[in-house]
């Protein structure tokens, strides 16, 4: 069975910009300990871009959220 996406970890872009038209935070609170935000590449279902770490937990979220609705 072949996945329905590829993602993988990328080099932040030069620009620090999502593919998704944000500039996100340098970092983010995960608990008491502050990360740096990372990217990704995204790839197939009509995607191809590089998205930060942030905006793929949203979009996670909202899948997870959207399935159960019919």
């Amino acid at each position: 069975m072949k996945p329905d996406l590829n993602i993988k970890q990328v080099e932040n872009p030069l620009n620090n910009k999502c593919d998704s038209g944000h500039v996100p935070p340098e970092s983010f609170l995960v608990g008491n300990e502050r990360i740096p935000t990372r990217f990704f590449s995204v790839k197939g279902k009509g995607m191809n871009g590089v998205y930060c770490e942030l905006c793929l937990t949203v979009a996670n979220y909202v899948a997870k959220q959207n399935k159960g609705k019919t």
